[in-house]
C-alpha cells in the first residue's frame, strides 16, 4: 500500500463520570481440553486487523489499517465473486483496528479508534457506492476497539472501553442519520473488547469480560429502549474477549477462552430468557479470541487460532451438538474477520506472514468444505 499519512484531527474526551460495578470472582472448573494437532502452514500466518461488511448490492468489503496508519478498504467485483477491486486508502490516522456495519438505508459505515483515541467514522455516499463522506469525530476517549451493531429501529450503536474502564456507548438519532446522541455510561469494570447482539425480542445485549475475568452481561429494557437492566454475572474464567450469536432457536449462545486455554460456551434457556445454561468445554487448543457465524442453515461455526497457530473449526451438528474440531490450516498469530456472503457461503479472512489478507470460503453455503487459501495483498499493520 501506498503511504497516505492523512492525520485525524481534534482529541475530545469523554467528561462524564461512569458507575463501576463490583464483579464478584467465579472461575469455571478445570477441564482435560484436546488440543488439535499442529498442521502444517498452507498460506497465510498472521493476525488481521479486519472488519468486513456486506453491500446493499451483495459484494463483501474488507477494512484494514495500513502501514501508514491509514484506513484501507477492497470489495468484490461482484456479489459473492472471488475476484476483488485492489486496495485504495479512505485516509486517516487508526490506532486500532476498524469496525464496519451497513445501515438500515444500506450505506456501509466504518468506525475507528483515532491516534487521538477519539472515535472516527467514514460512510458511503451512497448505498453501494464506491465513494466515502470525509471522516467525522465522534470525540470520546477510547482504550478499546468499538463494537458497532444496528439496534431493533435500525440505528447504529457503538459500544467501546472508557478511560475509565467502563463501557460506553452513542447512536444514531435515527436510523441512517449521520447525527448521533450524546455518549452514555453503562458502567461496569470491563477488560477488553465487548460483544453485542439482538436477542428473540430485539432488545440489545452486551457482553464483556470483567476485571475479574468472569463473564458479565446488560440488555435492554425493551428494544430499542434508553433503559438497560443492570449488570449480570454468568462467572467462568475468561482469558479472552467474547463472541456471541443467535442459534437456530433464537438463543443468544456466548463463546470465550477459558483458563484451560479450552474453548467454553453458555447460551440462554429459551429464546429471549434472562436465565442461562452452565459453563460447557467444547475443547480445543485455543490461543485467540473465538469468532462465530450462523450458517444459512442455521448451524452455528466457531474459529478459533489453534496452539499450532492454524485456523480451526467446530459446527453444530443435529440436536445441539457440536462436530470435532476441524483445521483450515494456515498459520495465525491473532483473530479473523468473516462474513457471509450473499450466496450464503461463509468466508473468513486473516493476515498472512508477508502482512497481506489473505481468505478462504465455504465450496457452497453450509458446507464443510472450503476452497484453498487466496491472497488479497496489501500490507497490514
Amino acid at each position: 500500500m501506498t503511504k497516505v499519512r492523512t492525520s485525524l484531527c481534534r482529541r475530545i474526551l469523554v467528561a462524564a463520570a461512569a458507575a463501576t460495578v463490583g464483579f464478584p470472582l467465579f472461575i469455571a472448573p478445570a477441564h482435560a481440553a484436546p488440543t488439535p494437532q499442529a498442521q502444517a502452514a498452507l498460506a497465510p500466518t498472521g493476525a488481521a486487523a479486519v472488519s468486513v461488511a456486506r453491500n446493499s448490492n451483495g459484494r463483501l468489503e474488507a477494512f484494514v489499517r495500513g502501514t501508514d496508519q491509514g484506513l484501507w478498504r477492497q470489495r468484490q467485483t461482484g456479489a459473492g465473486s472471488a475476484t476483488w477491486s485492489g486496495w485504495s486508502s479512505l485516509g486517516g490516522g487508526l490506532a486500532g483496528a476498524p469496525r464496519s456495519a451497513a445501515n438500515a438505508n444500506g450505506r456501509l459505515q466504518v468506525f475507528a479508534r483515532g491516534t487521538d483515541n477519539a472515535l472516527w467514522y467514514r460512510r458511503q455516499v451512497v448505498a453501494g457506492s464506491a465513494a466515502y463522506t470525509g471522516w467525522t469525530s465522534l470525540g470520546g476517549g477510547l482504550t478499546s476497539d468499538p463494537t458497532v451493531v444496528r439496534d431493533a429501529l435500525g440505528r447504529l450503536v457503538v459500544f467501546v472501553e472508557g478511560t475509565d474502564q467502563a463501557l460506553w456507548m452513542r447512536r444514531q438519532a435515527t436510523a441512517g442519520s449521520g447525527t448521533f446522541t450524546a455518549w452514555s455510561s453503562l458502567g461496569g469494570t470491563m477488560n477488553g473488547e465487548t460483544s453485542a447482539a439482538l436477542d428473540r425480542f430485539g432488545r440489545l445485549q452486551v457482553f464483556v469480560r470483567g476485571t475479574d475475568n468472569a463473564l458479565w452481561t446488560r440488555r435492554q429494557v425493551f428494544a430499542g429502549s434508553n433503559a438497560w437492566m443492570a449488570w449480570t454475572s454468568l462467572g467462568g474464567g475468561l482469558t479472552s474477549d467474547t463472541a456471541v450469536s443467535l442459534d437456530a432457536a433464537n438463543r443468544l449462545q456466548v463463546f470465550t477462552r477459558g483458563t484451560d486455554n479450552a474453548l467454553w460456551t453458555r447460551r440462554q434457556t429459551f429464546a429471549g430468557s434472562g436465565s442461562w445454561t452452565g459453563w460447557a468445554s467444547l475443547g480445543g487448543g485455543l490461543s485467540s479470541n473465538p469468532a462465530v457465524w450462523r450458517n444459512t442453515n442455521g448451524r452455528l461455526q466457531v474459529f478459533v487460532r489453534g496452539t499450532d497457530n492454524a485456523l480451526w473449526y467446530r459446527y453444530q451438528s443435529g440436536g445441539g451438538s457440536w462436530n470435532p474440531w476441524t483445521s483450515l490450516g494456515g498459520g495465525l498469530t491473532n483473530e479473523l474477520a468473516g462474513a457471509l456472503n450473499s450466496n450464503g457461503r461463509l468466508q473468513v479472512f486473516v493476515r498472512g506472514t508477508d502482512n497481506a489478507l489473505w481468505t478462504r470460503r465455504q465450496t457452497f453455503a453450509g458446507s464443510n468444505s472450503w476452497t484453498g487459501w487466496a491472497s488479497l495483498g496489501g500490507i497490514l499493520t
